[in-house]
């Protein structure tokens, strides 16, 4: 049997808990830090990144945007990625697709490395209470 659920409750109801949780992390001096890769002038990609820096803006994580001509090539995109994989203020990489003309996906994923493999706000949320609860760094599951 199928049942009804509220999305905008749910949605509430998980943001409320993961702005607790980075409230947490934050009294120990640790912010959780998205960064977001936009390649181009999609329309739908800007909706979608700015939705992502709202929802960080409202859980309280840092959000950096990293916004590339359409024009940009694949070693560009891939020496920011490597960049940002390098700092330590960063838990997550979000790079919107669609690339357009680059086909790079499967190097930018082996570029982001483990603990940035998935970068929505949901996904570090995990990592926000290990971190919460250990000081551990982050790693993501294998598989994502």
């Amino acid at each position: 049997m199928a049942k009804i659920i509220d999305g905008k409750a749910v949605s509430a109801r998980v943001r409320a808990e993961v702005a607790a949780e980075t409230a947490a992390l934050k009294e120990r001096g640790i912010v959780p830090g998205l960064a977001v890769i936009i390649v181009g002038d999609d329309p739908a990609s800007r909706v979608y990144v700015n939705n992502k820096k709202k929802a960080c803006a409202e859980v309280g994580f840092k959000s950096e945007e990293f916004a590339l001509p359409a024009d940009t090539d694949q070693s560009e995109l891939l020496a920011l990625v490597r960049c940002l994989n390098d700092r330590s203020d960063i838990n997550g990489i979000l790079c919107q697709l669609p690339l357009h003309r680059l086909a790079v996906r499967p190097h930018l994923l082996r570029g982001l490395g483990d603990r940035h493999r998935r970068g929505e706000p949901r996904a570090l949320r995990p990592a926000a209470r290990r971190i919460r609860r250990t000081g551990a760094p982050v790693r993501q599951p294998r598989g994502h």
